[in-house]
């Protein structure tokens, strides 16, 4: 599939969670993203028990089962202002990656899922 058509469908869904967004009265796609990935990332030591390819995996798997890829894509797209800190991984290396909202998700969209994944999952709401 051409990189063109997935970035058009992203950015399509892109506009329909913001539509839904203005709809649905007190909904707060900050929040949901927050209870979504704080309870996978949110605690060092369970990080660096399982590894964050592990805790990844089981965003993609509840993404997949619960319909969140429209959150997901929302949350890659965030601005500075809006995007926050949910914790801070030692790496082997003795770096620290600061895991955000946004990066978290981008790290989904971009490393975990082919273009393909992406394109069936949006193709079959």
């Amino acid at each position: 599939m051409e990189a063109t058509s997935v970035k058009s469908l992203i950015d399509k869904e892109l506009n329909r969670v913001i539509q839904g967004i203005r709809l649905v009265d007190g909904y707060d796609p900050i929040d949901e993203l927050w209870n979504l990935l704080c309870p996978l990332f949110g605690d060092t030591r369970v990080l660096q028990k399982t590894g964050l390819v592990v805790q990844i995996n089981a965003l993609k798997i509840k993404v997949i089962d619960e319909g969140l890829m429209g959150l997901i894509i929302y949350g890659s797209n965030l601005n500075d202002d809006s995007d926050r800190i949910i914790d801070t991984y030692p790496t082997i290396d003795n770096k620290e990656i600061t895991l955000t909202l946004r990066s978290v998700c981008n790290a989904l969209l971009d490393d975990h899922m082919t273009d393909h994944e992406i394109v069936s999952i949006l193709n079959s709401k």
